[in-house]
């Protein structure tokens, strides 16, 4: 799936998403698995914002969140600033994923802080680690305007207590991007992903131009895309 994606990221040489890809050092040096210089675990975040941008029409250069639900080492950060993203990147994401997130995000220099719910809550512009035991903060987050969600396989494959709060959650952000593995997933208390994203589905269409398929042609993968409407209308 990832080479199907660096090929189509690679048509565009001069692009910033092609040129993000030479960055080929970030995280764990052992853990790092490159093709033809390329860091392949780089490529899902890349196309993800290729995606939102592309797609959902996400301008870089906006006073936006990118809200990523689940953030593996953090590399979205890294990719985010090598893009000069003026916005704002909320990583949510376990308490002590966090700390190793910001370990490796701090490695290159990029600006990034925590809210939690004893602190005063600001989001500031760079990365903002947000643990998910914060429900304070995660109300005050994302209450915000201008939320931008991405979920790559992550948020099926959590419990149904998040899965159901997230699905309250959505209406309100601006753009939406979700990947995930369909049928059911036994990581995630047996729930069935294909209906829960159906029912996402269902409930977004209403307020979102949503776009539901296969990930770049990958039967096992699927995308949900969803751009809310009034985005169109107030340009």
């Amino acid at each position: 799936q990832n080479m199907n994606q660096l090929n189509n990221l690679m048509k565009d040489p001069g692009s910033i998403f092609c040129k993000t890809l030479k960055v080929n050092d970030y995280g764990p040096r052992h853990g790092i698995h490159l093709h033809e210089n390329v860091q392949l675990d780089r490529v899902q975040q890349v196309w993800s914002i290729y995606n939102l941008v592309n797609t959902c029409g996400l301008s870089l250069d906006s006073d936006e969140i990118i809200f990523e639900f689940g953030a593996g080492t953090g590399q979205m950060a890294d990719v985010l600033h090598d893009m000069q993203f003026k916005g704002r990147h909320v990583i949510y994401d376990l308490p002590l994923m966090t700390v190793l997130q910001k370990y490796f995000i701090d490695k290159r220099g990029i600006k990034n802080t925590y809210i939690v719910d004893d602190e005063p809550m600001h989001v500031i512009n760079g990365t903002n680690f947000l643990p998910c035991n914060q429900p304070n903060s995660e109300k005050f987050v994302l209450g915000l305007p201008n939320v931008n969600f991405i979920a790559t396989y992550s948020l099926t494959e959590t419990d149904i207590n998040t899965h159901i709060k997230f699905s309250e959650y959505m209406p309100e952000f601006s753009r939406i991007i979700i990947i995930y593995f369909p049928g059911v997933n036994a990581v995630a208390d047996n729930i069935n992903s294909s209906e829960y994203i159906a029912m996402l589905y269902n409930k977004l269409i209403k307020t979102h131009d949503c776009h539901h398929g296969d990930n770049f042609g990958d039967a096992n993968s699927k995308i949900l895309m969803a751009v809310k409407k009034t985005l169109k209308t107030s340009k």
